[in-house]
């Protein structure tokens, strides 16, 4: 949803500003095995489903109740890891409670996208932002206490976002909610692309949360989003004109690579300086300036390789993608390893830039070799 990197941000700043730097990294070290737990869960059902539903319409009820029920085997994985990591059982009953409604809010999220209703789940995020960010000002913060926010907040949005759900498909069939392989296999695609991109972008934040302190952590988890949030403007310039990029000559792309290229030059120039005053003045880091130049290098490269993407998805090579993703992950896990001890959080989001370039040269590679065969 929209609101959420807002309503992220504005945790981050509160718990950081009138708690501390090693809370908010120590709550960081949760959210990032809740986002990939959740990952898991999901296992591309939204785009697998939108798919599916385009194709039976007649369907959606039965394709919908069966991929919840077939997904739902996945989050056996937390209960795994948190047992196995000896969580106490409080924090063990609200993670999971966490995790199976959020699990449940995301699972009716196609529904609202497939039916284009679009305002209820903005309402349920505004009234669970509210509702996590309210308590912050009153009371003493600890981990426990975000992840009871957070699990509070996700009451409110299961129950404002499931009976419509529920109301659209006519109601749950015991029938139906039964494990289907199919689901499994033909959303495999849509789950290792998702999963390949997410963690390579969230490569240095796994390796600064394993080699660096709570409070680093912290510093550069906000840091780092901040970025992301910029790099993801490309995606969103594009997405509205899909259709369009697909029905292009390939050459008609090559050009629009190079006008996002100085598209996202321009964004740059504005958005580092802007970065610059929230991280200075709003958060209160003083990051060197190392930070900012590197942050030219880490932020231009997915505007150009962008239309790539989509130029490979048009000639059938989406595993092309997801090899490049998967080569991406690798770089950034030898550069963050060999800068992060003599760099500290600079040497995170040098290894991460770095790895952005060779990502770019992949898919300049690939685009050529398409080009070569024409």
């Amino acid at each position: 949803m929209l609101l959420t990197p807002i309503v992220q941000m504005g945790v981050s700043f509160i718990v950081i500003r009138y708690h501390s730097e090693a809370l908010w990294g120590n709550t960081v070290e949760e959210l990032i095995y809740y986002s990939l737990f959740l990952h898991l869960a999901n296992w591309g059902h939204k785009d697998y489903l939108l798919r599916r539903f385009s194709e039976e319409p007649a369907k959606v009820a039965k394709l919908w109740q069966e991929n919840l029920s077939t997904r739902f085997l996945f989050l056996l994985i937390p209960i795994c890891y948190y047992l196995f990591w000896g969580y106490s059982w409080e924090l063990f009953a609200w993670l999971m409670l966490w995790i199976g409604l959020a699990y449940l809010c995301r699972s009716s999220e196609v529904i609202y996208l497939y039916e284009k209703q679009f305002w209820l789940p903005i309402a349920a995020e505004a009234v669970s932002a509210f509702i996590v960010i309210i308590p912050l000002f009153f009371y003493d913060v600890t981990v426990l206490f975000l992840i009871q926010l957070y699990t509070v907040g996700h009451i409110l949005k299961f129950l404002m976002l499931i009976p419509y759900s529920l109301y659209q498909i006519g109601g749950i069939s015991p029938s139906v909610l039964r494990f289907s392989f199919t689901h499994i296999k033909e959303a495999w695609p849509f789950f290792i692309l998702g999963l390949t991109a997410m963690l390579q972008s969230k490569t240095d934040l796994y390796m600064v949360s394993a080699l660096l302190g709570d409070a680093e952590l912290g510093r550069y988890q906000v840091l780092s989003n901040i970025f992301l949030y910029v790099q993801a403007l490309a995606g969103l310039s594009l997405h509205p004109f899909v259709k369009n990029i697909y029905r292009l000559p390939d050459r008609s792309i090559y050009k629009l690579s190079n006008k996002m290229l100085v598209y996202g030059a321009a964004l740059t120039t504005c958005a580092i300086p802007a970065s610059y005053l929230v991280l200075q003045w709003v958060y209160a880091f003083d990051f060197s300036i190392w930070m900012y130049i590197w942050a030219v290098v880490f932020l231009l490269p997915i505007y150009y390789y962008s239309p790539i993407v989509y130029l490979l998805f048009k000639h059938k090579k989406e595993t092309w993608v997801i090899w490049t993703n998967i080569f991406g992950i690798g770089v950034n896990i030898i550069f963050n390893a060999l800068l992060i001890e003599p760099f500290g959080n600079l040497g995170a989001f040098i290894g991460s830039s770095l790895a952005q370039v060779c990502i770019l040269l992949a898919y300049h590679q690939q685009r050529n070799r398409i080009a070569q065969k024409q």
